[in-house]
């Protein structure tokens, strides 16, 4: 069974994070790179990443340049370290895939808010 403060902080970061806050993003992507050993997870940081960094805040959100900037970094650091070319476009096809909604199941299901 999961903690229940845990769910909740999982739940506000994930409500968040679909809303466009690119600091949240950018704590989901981090969560995605702590598991290094599955495939799956790594494209899904990637893509976290990506959407922090090309949040589009026309609507009116607070834009943060800084945070932008720093998932650009690490989106450059996975494309030239981390991912093959397969990957990323198995990466970049999540990304036109993306709903809001996907990250709380993950992070609730396989317990990576550690």
């Amino acid at each position: 069974l999961f903690d229940k403060t845990k769910n909740e902080n999982i739940s506000n970061l994930c409500r968040i994070a679909d809303m466009g806050h690119t600091k949240a993003q950018i704590e989901v992507a981090r969560i995605y790179s702590r598991r290094n050993d599955i495939e799956n997870y790594q494209l899904k940081s990637y893509m976290w990443y990506e959407l922090a960094a090309t949040t589009d805040f026309s609507n009116g959100l607070y834009v943060n340049i800084k945070a932008q900037e720093s998932a650009q970094r690490k989106i450059n650091y996975k494309k030239e370290k981390i991912l093959t070319e397969d990957q990323l476009k198995t990466a970049t096809q999540l990304l036109s895939l993306w709903t809001p909604g996907q990250c709380q199941l993950d992070l609730v299901k396989f317990d990576l808010y550690n």
